[in-house]
């Protein structure tokens, strides 16, 4: 049973751990019952090694079966084509049946994503019906621009003509405006220099000229 992840807000496969007591063979009635408790115990252990998660309980439940029950049928074929490791425990080749079977779920989950995000579109199927340009035109990205028309295109050059004008226009009134400024500060530099002119002059006793004169 999925349990839900609080702080991640998904749901993940249940929780199990594998310890050497619950690992072991044990008396019972019928001997796949071993087999389907080792199955249910590795392939969670993968899956949750494998960080394995659904954002639905539903799908996640599906997720575990899918892969215990893989895990059950590789551990058959195992025994059946001999591959079965008798050298180790009942566990180990379980646990590698396992391993095959989430990693193989991992696999073609990830080969399907790529497939996905590996599909370009086909002009062959570019809607033309009824004289109308087609889907594509409305589609802008980096691997296929956007079709413009004649008056996109004029459009287009109408607003870079427009552009540069304001930014001509910008640059005409920063000019002005620099001009005007030097003017200030040229005229407060020389009224400045004016009155300390008049104080030397009152210090020596100098008759000062007037302000005109001073600046000529």
């Amino acid at each position: 049973m999925a349990v839900y992840h609080r702080l991640k807000q998904y749901w993940i496969p249940t929780p199990v751990v594998a310890t050497r007591e619950s690992t072991k063979l044990v008396d019972c009635p019928h001997l796949l019952d071993n087999v389907w408790r080792l199955a249910y115990i590795c392939s969670h252990v993968w899956m949750s090694k494998y960080r394995l998660f659904a954002y639905t309980k539903e799908e996640m439940e599906d997720i575990e079966h899918h892969c215990l029950l893989n895990t059950y049928t590789i551990f058959l074929t195992m025994v059946r084509t001999g591959s079965y490791s008798r050298e180790h425990s009942m566990y180990l080749n379980m646990r590698s049946a396992a391993w095959s079977a989430v990693g193989g779920y991992m696999h073609s989950k990830k080969t399907q994503k790529a497939k996905l995000e590996a599909e370009t579109i086909s002009l062959g199927h570019v809607d033309t019906d009824n004289g109308g340009e087609g889907w594509l035109s409305t589609v802008a990205s980096e691997r296929v621009p956007r079709m413009m028309t004649d008056y996109d295109l004029k459009r287009a050059t109408a607003e870079r003509v427009k552009r540069k004008k304001a930014l001509s226009g910008e640059r005409k009134v920063n000019e002005k405006l620099s001009i005007a400024a030097r003017n200030r500060m040229k005229r407060r530099a020389e009224e400045n220099a004016y009155w300390e002119y008049l104080e030397e002059c009152a210090e020596f006793g100098i008759d000062a000229v007037d302000r005109d004169s001073f600046g000529s």
